[in-house]
């Protein structure tokens, strides 16, 4: 019974180890891209701002979540903004809101 007991184990923890040193995507390519799929599906919110050097005031579409390349771990960084904001949520130039950011998701390669 201990004979197969190890083997057993090896066989269900080698894959774990693997995953955890060489990542889930197999280059930085598919690493990105599924970054950038994972922060399309962000809340979008608009927001107005006054346009540099005018007094005019224009509307811009956000999404609450962003992506950053960490190259020394080789890895992307999936990062949510602005966590209190609703789908569709607008606001004005004199509102802001929440400007933190917290690490969601990572993308190892």
């Amino acid at each position: 019974m201990r004979k197969l007991l190890i083997p057993l184990l090896a066989s269900l923890l080698l894959p774990t180890a693997v995953y955890a040193w060489w990542g889930k995507y197999r280059s930085q390519i598919e690493a990105e891209e599924a970054c950038d799929k994972w922060q399309e599906n962000g809340i979008k919110f608009t927001r107005d701002w006054f346009l540099e050097g005018t007094s005019k005031i224009s509307t811009f579409e956000h999404i609450n979540r962003s992506c950053k390349h960490e190259a020394s771990t080789r890895q992307y960084l999936g990062y949510v903004h602005n966590t209190g904001i609703k789908e569709g949520q607008h606001f004005k130039v004199s509102e802001s809101p929440d400007g933190k950011k917290r690490i969601r998701k990572y993308f190892r390669y």
